[in-house]
């Protein structure tokens, strides 16, 4: 499943409230410590593609089926950013 993201801020929320429904479609509940870490680095992937490219993004995450106990949860964030350049370029240090 995927969600995408314009470059926007207001896409980080969005983001999250879209992770915790697919999560709660899954059978995580909320509270449990996997939905929590799961929507914390949602909210982090996300803002970081929104604030350092401001370009728009895809947002994807794949989940065990329900009876998978010790299955791999998959999320990523992609881009079509140019600003990062090569794969190989080094990074460059920025004031905040």
């Amino acid at each position: 499943m995927q969600l995408e993201i314009r470059p926007d801020p207001a896409e980080v929320g969005r983001a999250r409230r879209w992770a915790r429904s697919r999560l709660a479609v899954s059978g995580i509940a909320s509270d449990e410590s996997l939905a929590e870490t799961l929507v914390l680095l949602v909210s982090e992937l996300v803002t970081n593609a929104v604030v350092h490219t401001g370009a728009p993004a895809v947002l994807r995450l794949s989940l065990p089926g329900a009876a998978a106990e010790a299955a791999t949860v998959r999320l990523e964030v992609a881009d079509v950013s140019t600003r990062a350049g090569t794969v190989s370029a080094r990074p460059e240090r920025r004031c905040a």
